[in-house]
């Protein structure tokens, strides 16, 4: 009888674990979910930003350039100056 009560304590026991191991597995699988969410979020709105600067930046080089070109191209008795 002692053994018998015995394993069934051990059974409610491992019973009990198991439930309050799983409950705040999934809490936790949950809240990693929701931070994994956050940063492939954050990741995309920083590619965007990266591309976003990127064009800027090569939008800037070419006129940049463009400029540099008309300047040294054109010249006060050029009859087309500043239009080239």
């Amino acid at each position: 009888m002692e053994v018998l009560l015995m394993i069934l304590g051990a059974i409610i026991g491992a019973v009990i674990s198991w439930s309050i191991a799983h409950k705040f597995h999934k809490k936790a699988s949950d809240e990693f979910q929701v931070q994994i969410d956050a940063i492939t979020l954050l990741n995309k709105d920083l590619a965007k930003s990266v591309s976003e600067l990127i064009d800027v930046s090569n939008f800037t080089a070419e006129k940049a350039e463009m400029i540099e070109k008309h300047a040294v191209a054109g010249t006060s008795d050029d009859p087309d100056y500043p239009y080239k």
